[in-house]
């Protein structure tokens, strides 16, 4: 069995797991942040789309939306407690007697502690960590009473690195694919399962600027297997903090497969935008209809464009802007949500769910993407596939797909978006080459095919290691 492993931005700072098992094939993805046919969440996509590519075969799904891991860990702390404080009611001397010894288990060590004998409420949490580590060191079929101590002098929490050694235990799991590289890292060093690690994007353009995050992901990436950057400009910059890792890196290309069921729908992007209410609800039938499509977070920019977006619809009340993302930042969503009640052609919606979105996707003036950095956009790939044209803002990862006035529109300033933007409503044949030269591009250099390869190679290697060693 794989585990899929992605550690993403809590929404109102809870921590929902999300797990798709794959059983014949054995195949687990998990991660938190938001549903994976949330269009925001690039790196929960990659999850999807990996694990769709590894299971092609046929083999059953079983999805489950639910703290999978900790939830099931901590019922098996409860059950272990429940047997622990009626060890303590009946022989609180023999559990005191055990609680001094160390633990380790899966490379997972600390210097003894030892429990007070004087302190009868040391004694009973000392136990109670205890039993937690007991049912975290075998499947429940195999428990058995034993002696172990709860790390205690770990940068890593212990209950959080045992909850995933005790999943990975109990589900059979033999290697790991982590997607993003600093998000997951708590759970990865010391893990005791070979694993590869899947760059996300914002963990190289974002988080290797900031050399407390670099300390931290250096472990992690010195551990993992394999290494896989989206693009040329990913790769590099990984050699460049990490030339000890150099060897372990590879470049594999997001792929795409858009589904039939994005045909099915009937409701006109018109009409959902007409849905959102307020000034929406005064947007013409001949409206040109822009889609911006990012969670929102400071490193998407959502703002960057509605000042100029405002000006040009003075000049031509046709344009019209939808941003659609799930909120990921409360302060940034907030800043937005406030900007927004000023202008009159710029506006806000919930995320959709995907086909839905495709389908809108296609009906819309252009896709816009206005991030200061990007991995590989998966929105404006599967845009180039639908069939829509994209403007882009300048960064390493935009210019890794899209090459300017041949593949898409490319613009480093709000004014040359407006100016890219108008000649692309003008000039249909310009509209129409950037579409088909688009299409083609991704036919040639992002094939579903070549991915399924790649992934089904790597996890086999990671297999191979695993069974040599």
């Amino acid at each position: 069995m794989y585990l899929f492993l992605i550690k993403g931005p809590c929404k109102k700072k809870l921590c929902f797991f999300f797990f798709f098992s794959l059983l014949l094939e054995g195949i687990l993805v998990l991660f938190d942040s938001h549903l994976v046919d949330s269009i925001s969440g690039g790196n929960n996509r990659t999850c999807q789309r990996i694990s769709e590519q590894l299971n092609e075969n046929g083999s059953r799904s079983v999805c489950c939306h639910t703290a999978v891991i900790l939830s099931q860990y901590q019922s098996h702390q409860r059950e272990r407690q429940q047997q622990t404080e009626q060890l303590l009611s009946s022989s609180p001397a023999a559990v005191r007697e055990n609680a001094g010894d160390s633990f380790s288990l899966d490379g997972c060590s600390s210097p003894t502690r030892t429990v007070a004998e004087s302190s009868p409420s040391a004694c009973t949490t000392q136990a109670l960590d205890m039993a937690a580590v007991t049912a975290a060191a075998a499947t429940p079929e195999t428990a058995t009473p034993s002696r172990h101590e709860v790390c205690s002098d770990s940068a890593v929490p212990c209950s959080e690195r045992l909850s995933l050694q005790w999943f990975c235990q109990r589900h059979s799991v033999d290697c790991i694919i982590a997607v993003h590289a600093y998000r997951p890292r708590k759970y990865l060093v010391d893990c005791g399962i070979p694993y590869s690690v899947v760059f996300g994007g914002t963990d190289i353009s974002q988080d290797t600027h900031d050399g407390s995050k670099v300390t931290e992901m250096t472990p992690v990436l010195q551990q993992a297997s394999h290494l896989v950057c989206f693009t040329q400009a990913m790769y590099d910059r990984a050699s460049q903090v990490w030339p000890l890792c150099a060897g372990k890196l590879k470049i594999q290309r997001h792929s795409i497969r858009i589904s039939a069921s994005s045909e099915d729908y009937t409701q006109s992007l018109l009409s959902r935008l007409r849905d959102l209410g307020g000034a929406a609800n005064s947007v013409p039938a001949s409206a040109n209809i822009f889609m911006l499509v990012a969670g929102i977070r400071p490193v998407k920019d959502p703002l960057f464009l509605i000042d100029c977006m405002d000006e040009w619809h003075e000049q031509d009340p046709s344009v019209y802007l939808v941003i659609i993302g799930d909120e990921l930042d409360k302060d940034c969503f907030h800043l937005l949500t406030q900007r927004l009640v000023s202008s009159s052609c710029v506006f806000y919606s919930p995320p959709v769910d995907q086909p839905f979105l495709h389908h809108l996707v296609r009906q819309s003036a252009g896709l816009v993407n206005s991030s200061l950095s990007e991995g590989m956009c998966q929105a404006a790939l599967e845009a180039m596939s639908l069939g829509a044209p994209l403007l882009l803002r300048s960064n390493h990862g935009n210019l890794a797909i899209v090459q300017h006035m041949e593949t898409g529109l490319i613009f480093s300033t709000p004014e040359e978006f407006v100016s890219l933007g108008r000649q692309l409503l003008c000039d249909s044949t310009l509209r129409e080459r950037l579409v088909n030269n688009a299409l083609r591009r991704i036919a040639d250099h992002h094939s579903w095919a070549a991915e399924v390869v790649f992934y089904r190679r790597l996890v086999a290697d990671m297999r191979s290691s695993m069974a040599a060693s």
